[in-house]
């Protein structure tokens, strides 16, 4: 359980590149991918027009755990992410438990985006008259293994993806904003579009099934911005880690959110949330119109946020390779950026050509839970590490206590409802009360 030392601001290897606007892209092309046009849809029929305020929240509760990345990411300036957290702040066994699952997650993720991205290249190539096997986008070939599942176009893809990691930081950062700008400005015109269709009298009832079922729809819709913490993970390729990434991961995660608020208000303005077409909403809305040029470039703003997402999750597991290589917890070989971006595409290229990944992607979100509760933690240790030796008596002495009673009221907001119905509004409250309270009035040294 021996800790890693505190990295200084000048223990960074790497050529610092990035400024802001770059990371703030970077944030935005990993949270923001063809769930913006599917997602909506989907929570729009849980929770009708108040998806809105579902969206929210979920942005709020996302912002908590962005801000935790934000303080560390500028104090801990170097790659790593949530796996530098825990090595530092927690020793080198709890690191290693992160970093399997988050690379666990990365590498699944990455093979299942590059097949999503296949069948839209497949589709499109289709289009033009071409013949295309049913093998290069997915096929079977044994049926007694259904786990074997052929894609030979997915290492075409991620060799592509992989190619632009490899060639530094700078090259991929110019790449995933021009793709996001791209991205981001399909959807403002679809939400130009579509806003002129929209009727507002199909916002009422704005809370169809009461505020629980937004409560519901916020929970599932915390996912729809998961990505932001690959801002981290260019920390030691940044010019200034302490003002530049706190200004990316909130401008990203603000930025995403305003996008998801508006499409969901035009995407229910346009049709009764009821009638949403689950599988490909705002697509389906639009061709209710005859507006086939949109539904096509709906389509087109999904690859670019699928091909956005995908580089995010190769250059942010490249990072966490070489931090581990850094570290002597993997082949030296892998803290050349080159390398490391080589190897995460060779490991992702053979789950997507061999695997059916899509039965493992239900697992992708314990190593994303376990990452954002290690990071949640990390802040609370270190403040308690270095805070300032005056402190307030209303401090009580200790983290451990604020620990313990967020958990508490964590348990009490998920499962107080078996007590009494008022239980989880009172423990949320609480909590917004208790964060905010530590939030504002703690005296931390820098």
């Amino acid at each position: 359980l021996e800790c890693r030392p505190i990295p200084s601001p000048g223990d960074g290897e790497l050529k610092r590149g990035l400024g802001p606007v770059e990371l703030t892209l970077l944030g935005v092309g990993a949270c923001i991918g063809a769930g913006i046009f599917v997602l909506t849809g989907v929570e729009a029929r849980v929770a009708g027009p108040s998806v809105c305020v579902a969206f929210c929240i979920a942005a709020a509760s996302s912002v908590f755990n962005g801000l935790c990345y934000a303080e560390l990411s500028s104090r801990l300036p170097i790659s790593g992410s949530a796996y530098l957290y825990a090595y530092c702040m927690f020793g080198e066994l709890p690191a290693m438990i992160v970093v399997v699952n988050q690379l666990l997650d990365y590498h699944i993720g990455a093979a299942t985006m590059s097949r999503s991205l296949v069948a839209y290249v497949g589709q499109a190539i289709a289009s033009t008259g071409v013949p295309v096997h049913p093998c290069f986008i997915q096929c079977e070939p044994i049926d007694s293994m259904p786990w074997l599942s052929i894609s030979l176009g997915a290492p075409l893809v991620l060799a592509c993806v992989t190619g632009v990691v490899a060639g530094g930081a700078k090259m991929n950062a110019t790449v995933t904003s021009f793709m996001t700008v791209v991205k981001i400005c399909i959807v403002v015109l679809v939400i130009a579009i579509g806003s002129q269709m929209v009727d507002v009298q199909r916002w009422e009832p704005f809370f169809p099934y009461g505020m629980s079922a937004t409560l519901q729809a916020a929970a599932t819709l915390n996912y729809a911005f998961i990505g932001y913490d690959v801002i981290a993970n260019a920390a030691e390729e940044t010019r200034n880690p302490r003002r530049d990434i706190p200004v990316a991961i909130v401008g990203a995660l603000s930025i995403c959110a305003v996008l998801y608020l508006v499409v969901c208000m035009v995407l229910c303005g346009m049709q009764n949330f009821s009638d949403i077409d689950v599988a490909a909403p705002m697509t389906s809305a639009f061709l209710q119109y005859d507006m086939l040029w949109v539904a096509s470039t709906i389509n087109l703003g999904a690859f670019f946020g699928m091909s956005t997402g995908l580089l995010a999750g190769v250059y942010g597991q490249s990072r966490i390779y070489f931090a581990l290589a850094r570290d002597e917890l993997a082949p030296v070989a892998l803290k050349q950026p080159v390398w490391s971006s080589v190897w995460c595409g060779c490991v992702a290229g053979l789950l997507a050509t061999f695997i059916n990944v899509r039965e493992l992607a239900s697992m992708l979100n314990i190593g994303v839970l376990l990452a954002y509760s290690v990071t949640a933690a990390s802040v609370l240790k270190i403040n308690s590490k270095y805070r300032a030796r005056v402190q307030r008596r209303r401090d009580f002495g200790s983290e451990n206590f604020w620990l313990g009673l967020v958990v508490l009221l964590t348990f009490a907001l998920s499962h107080g409802s078996w007590v009494s119905p008022v239980l989880p509004g009172i423990a949320a409250a609480l909590l917004v009360c208790v964060i905010s309270w530590v939030g504002f009035t703690r005296e931390y040294c820098s």
